[in-house]
């Protein structure tokens, strides 16, 4: 059975996003998934589909039916995890250049 989770993680941008080369960034990742690995494995797949690279899972948690999104940016990630697997919300000041 599917699941929405939600992963606080860090990743390299790459050349082709609009996001600085090489500048490190904090993201939120959602996904829907039946396990943990699978959480992990499609936030892989969504990350180099959109030119991210060396990411650091720092949690993964899975998020309740009744889970309280803080903001309308943030529910319309998870609605677009359970429609495609995943979804990436990107702080844009990075972390590290």
């Amino acid at each position: 059975m599917e699941e929405l989770y939600i992963l606080l993680a860090e990743a390299t941008a790459g050349a082709a996003g609009r996001y600085r080369e090489g500048a490190r960034h904090a993201m939120i990742i959602y996904t829907y998934a039946a396990s943990e690995r699978d959480a992990v494995t499609q936030a892989h797949e969504k990350l180099a589909e959109r030119h991210w690279f060396e990411p650091d899972f720092k949690r993964v948690k899975i998020l309740g039916p009744d889970a309280d999104l803080p903001d309308e940016t943030h529910k319309l990630a998870a609605t677009e995890a359970i429609e495609s697997l995943a979804s990436i919300i990107v702080y844009n000041v990075p972390i590290k250049n």
